[in-house]
């Protein structure tokens, strides 16, 4: 096992298709200092609950998860560091619009530059 000290250097976490269902435990990693990557991508995710942490993390990528509130997002929001966010592929796209969703996520992340892949236009944050 590893020190907690080790894992302080820790920059990128890739949590990829690792069959979760749950952010709790990923909570145990919001005071390392120097993560600033992660990525959930094929799990089971719908919602993130209360978020606290993880302040020097920047990007964030939940693909094709079970996201399919609006809310879901909301939490995510409370991570105000994010400036780039991937949530293609979630059931929130199909039901309400992927305009929706980029509007939307525009409007939790105030330090957001990418969304999916693409640039946010200047006049994206104004609009949202």
């Amino acid at each position: 096992m590893l020190e907690e000290n080790t894992l302080q250097f820790l920059k990128f976490l890739n949590l990829e298709d690792t069959n979760m269902a749950s952010f709790e435990g990923i909570k145990k990693f919001k005071n390392l200092k120097a993560l600033d990557r992660l990525i959930l991508n094929k799990n089971k995710l719908e919602r993130f609950g209360e978020i606290d942490g993880f302040k020097s993390l920047k990007s964030i990528s939940i693909e094709n998860n079970l996201v399919a509130v609006p809310i879901a997002i909301s939490e995510l929001g409370r991570i105000d560091s994010i400036e780039y966010f991937n949530i293609r592929h979630n059931p929130i796209g199909n039901k309400l619009g992927n305009g929706y969703v980029r509007q939307r996520s525009v409007a939790e992340f105030p330090r957001l530059t990418v969304i999916n892949g693409a640039d946010l236009k200047k006049y994206e944050r104004k609009d949202c």
